[in-house]
């Protein structure tokens, strides 16, 4: 089913008001879609649907196409006021993505091998769970929300991480060796566990590497700065930290 053959007609060229929804509706094709639409979009579970040809190329509100069977982002729209939702796809790329994203980006759950053509900014969340990618390389400048990458079986390096994000959920990595360019500032929690084996201390690894985080989330336990702190004490000796301002915030020069 084309979209101009469902019950909104064919609104080629115009401005919709209001949200449209036709989600599992067993759409194939965006054809007579609006060009603009001052509202949400929801495309959701369309299995039949491969392109965004068509589509709005202006969305107020949130632009919903999870669970459909895209291979490609272009010809997308190029503004989206809300969520841009791209979740469980065919995508290998994110050509065609927007620029800037004032809300939440989920790519996730989809066979993409680099962030390369990521928004460069997200205002929200980015989550980018569940892919084949090997870096962070191509991720967005910067992410006001959650940075989410767990459950990436490929991960090798967070190369190309945001320097900071509000928070950093980093588990079920078991390629990753080191947090050797995680976000250095993050706000609210930096989360890894067990699920990465070949960090056998991650706690000393986030010492090492200088990670400074409101709080920690280490396994199935949650400790603060000032936990970390008598970590670090205790570590002082051999970590060989290179930041004397670091240090001295720490009170490990005293």
């Amino acid at each position: 089913m084309k979209f101009k053959d469902t019950s909104y007609g064919d609104l080629t060229g115009q401005t919709y008001k209001g949200d449209i929804d036709i989600s599992y509706k067993g759409i194939t094709s965006l054809e007579g879609a609006p060009d603009k639409v001052i509202g949400n979009f929801e495309c959701e579970s369309n299995g039949g649907l491969h392109s965004l040809e068509f589509s709005p190329s202006e969305i107020t509100g949130q632009f919903n196409v999870e669970s459909c069977n895209l291979k490609s982002l272009e010809k997308g729209p190029k503004i989206v006021g809300g969520d841009y939702i791209v979740k469980k796809n065919a995508l290998t790329g994110l050509k065609g993505a927007p620029t800037t994203i004032n809300e939440t980006f989920d790519c996730s759950f989809n066979r993409i091998t680099s962030l390369k053509d990521a928004p460069k900014s997200v205002g929200y969340n980015f989550n980018c769970v569940d892919t084949d990618i090997k870096t962070l390389e191509g991720s967005p400048a910067t992410v006001g929300g959650v940075f989410y990458c767990y459950g990436n079986d490929e991960l090798e390096s967070f190369k190309g991480a945001p320097a900071k994000v509000g928070d950093f959920w980093a588990t079920g990595l078991p390629k990753i060796k080191s947090f050797e360019y995680a976000p250095k500032e993050i706000d609210g929690y930096f989360r890894c566990d067990d699920s990465i084996p070949n960090i056998e201390d991650p706690t000393n690894e986030i010492i090492k590497q200088q990670i400074m985080a409101k709080y920690y989330i280490v396994g199935n336990s949650r400790t603060d700065f000032v936990n970390i702190k008598y970590r670090m004490t205790q570590y002082k000796n051999n970590l060989g930290v290179k930041s004397k301002g670091f240090r001295t915030l720490l009170g490990l020069d005293k």
